[in-house]
């Protein structure tokens, strides 16, 4: 799995990279192992933000959290994902 992280307005610490890397470990369940996630977090003001863009399989997933704690970002991305990727699957 190929993660990219990307920060805006907001200092990248071990914890926040740590979390990413553990929701994204949750992913390979459902994707291959080769699969590409950009993972962008930032904020503006008190809104927390998380965009993700997953390339597996020849498909493109994207998800979209906002919240005024940046970690429960990181939640409503996993369901969101994991929502698209199980449509997709049974497609």
């Amino acid at each position: 799995m190929n993660l990219n992280l990307s920060f805006r307005h907001i200092d990248p610490t071990e914890a926040i990279k740590d979390k990413i890397e553990q929701k994204a470990q949750h992913l390979t369940k459902l994707i291959p192992n080769h699969a590409s996630i950009d993972w962008t977090c930032s904020v503006e003001g008190n809104i927390h933000k998380s965009d993700v863009l997953v390339h597996a399989h020849g498909n493109r997933y994207h998800a979209h959290a906002v919240d005024d704690n940046l970690y429960k970002t990181f939640d409503k991305i996993i369901t969101k994902l994991e929502s698209q990727i199980y449509k997709q699957q049974k497609a």
